[in-house]
């Protein structure tokens, strides 16, 4: 293993001391580190302590059972990504829906196949690290998009609904709780002068299902006129027709599209035009 890279960690949370010892003693062999619980209240204080990769959790426990574990697990931003794998009889079907309610990602069955068990967590932990890549990646591109003011949406012509992203939200005015989101939630914002050319810009790219590029401003409370791009085409067929479009913030663009074009064409004491 690479100096830099964090050892994988797994916590086995039992009330029985035979089963954490053949767990453990299977899971080191196959360079894992491991920490144990002898119940469910001491395994949330470990959880809290120190980052898991995976919980080994056995569903009948004294003071917490395994359905607490993991709903609390789950109500904590601290593991509520976190893999968790239950360990019930191997008929308790009853167990195992109420395990997956909760959160839980996997299950085995007692008595265990330890041999089985190694690879369905080396299956859960590939998984695992897949879904962190994911997020940080979706992360990062929330990030570039708040830099660069720029969202995206999706707008079916046939009821007027989007679905509209977290920046582009910010962009155009829309409150955060708001769902669905409405093209005339939109369009509301759009200043009279701009709003006819808008509208009837929108109202020829969903009859012709074209694609269109469109630049207008945008005014809502609170916040100075902006001035926004959108760019989108055509998506899908009958009922799933849409448009996929993007959205950006290009006050600051034009602003200085304007500054250059005054600097051209103007004279910059006296305000005059040039000659």
């Amino acid at each position: 293993m690479n100096a830099t890279q964090r050892a994988t960690t797994i916590l086995i949370v039992d009330d029985d001391p035979t089963v954490r010892t053949l767990l453990r003693a299977a899971l080191e062999d196959a360079d894992y580190q491991v920490d144990e619980a002898e119940d469910g209240e001491v395994a949330i204080r470990l959880a809290q302590r120190r980052e898991y990769d995976l919980v080994l959790l056995d569903v009948m426990m004294p003071r917490m059972d395994g359905f607490g574990v993991c709903e609390a697990m789950r109500g904590s931003p601290r593991t509520a990504n976190t893999p968790i794998m239950m360990l019930t009889g191997a008929d308790d079907v009853d167990s195992v829906q109420r395990a997956y309610t909760l959160g839980a990602t996997d299950f085995a069955s007692k008595p265990m196949d330890y041999v089985l068990l190694l690879y369905r967590v080396r299956h859960l932990l590939r998984s695992s690290r897949a879904l962190e890549e994911l997020r940080e990646s979706e992360r990062r591109l929330r990030e570039a998009q708040r830099i660069a003011r720029f969202g995206y949406w999706e707008w079916w012509p046939e009821d007027g609904t989007m679905v509209v992203s977290e920046e582009a939200r910010a962009i155009l005015g829309v409150a955060a709780e708001s769902d669905p989101v409405l093209l005339d939630d939109i369009l509301d914002a759009v200043p009279g002068d701009d709003r006819l050319r808008v509208d009837r810009a929108v109202f020829a790219a969903a009859v012709n299902r074209q694609a269109f590029t469109l630049e207008h401003r945008i005014t809502y409370e609170g916040i100075p006129e902006r001035v926004v791009h959108h760019e989108a085409v055509p998506r899908g067929e009958g009922d799933k027709f849409r448009f996929s479009g993007t959205v950006q913030d290009v006050t600051e663009r034009k602003a200085a599209e304007e500054r250059i074009v005054r600097l051209a064409y103007y004279d910059n004491v006296t305000g005059l035009p040039n000659r």
